[in-house]
């Protein structure tokens, strides 16, 4: 695609109201609309399997900004982060990452640490009606969440690290 068809397609594509000014803190917000669009949709159309998997979402980015990770020894090195809640390669909901605050609009358990509250949150979004099962990987698992996911009727399988 040449870059003047990009920018005619860019004049009139717009996921959110572009005569809104958002604070550079919440920049995500701007991509709710179209989140939360898909989300319904996903929820709607989208037959979940028996297993579902939570893990992290890496998103490539390469221009200047404050709001992405920067890790070194990576495969990609500059990138926003979201946690996600898929099954067979779709992505049914999602949580942003800020590198500022953490998790955001997270609903936090007194008794969990933000990233299990975070899982806890997706798990959430499972239909209550079908019976899911969550893998996860050593990143998320952890036996408080586990007995909390456990307490509302999901069941967890988690890896671990031998050395850790």
């Amino acid at each position: 695609m040449s870059l003047t068809r990009y920018q005619q397609i860019k004049r009139y594509f717009h996921v959110s109201d572009p005569t809104i000014e958002l604070d550079q803190k919440h920049w995500y917000k701007k991509l709710n609309l179209l989140a939360n669009q898909l989300q319904e949709s996903f929820e709607k159309y989208f037959l979940l399997g028996m297993k579902v998997a939570i893990d992290e979402m890496m998103v490539r980015f390469c221009r200047r900004t404050l709001h992405t990770l920067q890790v070194k020894n990576k495969s990609i090195k500059q990138k926003y982060k979201i946690f996600a809640l898929c099954s067979h390669g779709y992505t049914y909901g999602l949580l942003w990452y800020l590198v500022s605050e953490g998790i955001a609009d997270l609903i936090r358990l007194n008794h969990l640490i933000p990233t299990a509250s975070g899982v806890f949150q997706l798990a959430k979004l499972l239909p209550e009606r079908k019976r899911c099962n969550l893998v996860l990987d050593n990143y998320f698992t952890n036996i408080s969440l586990f007995e909390e996911l456990l307490k509302i009727g999901i069941g967890v399988a988690g890896t671990t690290r031998v050395d850790a």
